[in-house]
């Protein structure tokens, strides 16, 4: 009995450590792409102000995610 709690112990805290890290990785994704944007191309333009970069990160975001769940409706309907 005792070995069965120490699992569950053990499955809980790795459960809060990925909760942790999906927290942290949300934070740290847009500052990567905010520092890594191509400056001088012509295709894509570079924002500077980082304000506007988030908002613009944001609407991004939510438009993927709306494609994604488009396409996974459209895959069950007949």
């Amino acid at each position: 009995m005792m070995y069965r709690r120490f699992s569950i112990q053990k499955i809980l805290s790795k459960v809060r450590m990925l909760s942790m890290w999906l927290k942290i990785r949300h934070l740290v994704d847009p500052v990567f792409q905010y520092l890594n944007q191509p400056v001088g191309h012509t295709d894509r333009h570079t924002v500077w102000n980082p304000n506007r970069f988030w908002y613009l990160y944001k609407i991004n975001l939510l438009e993927k995610c709306w494609q994604k769940e488009a396409a996974n409706k459209g895959q069950h309907t007949y």
